[in-house]
């Protein structure tokens, strides 16, 4: 048995694995290949891989709102999150004294902290609104694809009213 590959009915133990090197075949592109392992690899629709594009690759797809607001969802979801440490930590400073307290204060209604807050209101706004649109989207409405963009699009406009009304408030 020793030396003998096995038949697909017999079980592979130790005791009829093949003892000698498997025999070599040659595999297009990579040279040659253990027969013993398997090869996954297909070269036989190209020669140079170098060639072949990505799949799907930004150069062939159109971004579609549905991935663009998708996207989004998970960056706002970031800066939602970074936005909370900066305000935890705003908050904690009165804790720790009143000059720690002034310099966070300081930053945080300087225009660079003002643009700051109002981004991050933005994207918690949006988060919010399109975490609605998800939930309606839990329970079986809004699959359609008129009924996607139209939600997409109200998402969008949703919260670019709740931001100016945050701060024209």
């Amino acid at each position: 048995m020793a030396g003998k590959v096995p038949h697909v009915s017999e079980p592979v133990t130790w005791a009829n694995v093949p003892t000698e090197s498997p025999p070599k075949i040659p595999v297009h592109g990579l040279g040659s290949c253990n027969f013993s392992i398997i090869c996954v690899l297909d070269f036989r629709e190209s020669d140079n891989l170098n060639t072949r594009p990505l799949s799907p690759h930004l150069q062939v797809y159109r971004p579609q709102l549905t991935s663009v607001l998708s996207i989004l969802h998970r960056i706002t979801g970031v800066i939602i999150a970074l936005g909370a440490i900066v305000i935890a930590l705003w908050i904690e400073s009165i804790a720790i004294g009143e000059p720690w307290y002034g310099v966070l204060t300081g930053f945080l209604i300087s225009m660079p902290g003002k643009i700051l807050m109002v981004i991050w209101t933005l994207c918690t706004a949006y988060h919010l609104c399109n975490g609605i649109r998800h939930l309606a989207w839990d329970i079986g409405y809004g699959f359609e694809i008129r009924q996607v963009y139209l939600t997409g699009k109200l998402v969008v406009l949703f919260a670019i009213i709740l931001t100016v009304g945050v701060w024209l408030a």
